[in-house]
């Protein structure tokens, strides 16, 4: 199902538009949402990846992504063999293969061999 701009915000449940029916109003006002949501999607984020430091676009990352910037070839290894930690802060977690995280600057990955036979 093909959404327009118009019904994606709609779906998203934002706010009420702030107008009363001028349409430039209308057309300024989506065109503004959506900049910031293709602005959002194009930010470089500064990760550590057994630390070495490394820039992704955002907003996410994948169990595959660290992997490759850690130089493994995700293409002919068996992924399960690896594990992915990840510490934000306070916040720690694990990757899956085929998992994801949203990133922020200065998160940090460990990514490496399992100890698992």
């Amino acid at each position: 199902m093909h959404l327009t701009l118009t019904h994606w915000v709609t779906k998203m449940c934002l706010p009420p538009l702030p107008w009363q029916g001028d349409r430039v109003e209308k057309v300024a006002h989506l065109q503004r949402i959506r900049k910031g949501i293709i602005m959002s999607h194009l930010k470089e984020y500064e990760i550590i990846v057994n630390t070495v430091h490394h820039k992704v676009p955002g907003p996410s990352v994948t169990f595959e992504q660290i992997l490759q910037l850690d130089g493994v070839d995700t293409a002919s290894v068996d992924l399960n063999l690896y594990d992915v930690d990840w510490s934000r802060g306070k916040d720690k977690g694990s990757l899956n293969v085929g998992g994801s995280v949203q990133v922020q600057n200065g998160m940090r990955f460990d990514a490496g061999k399992s100890n698992r036979s």
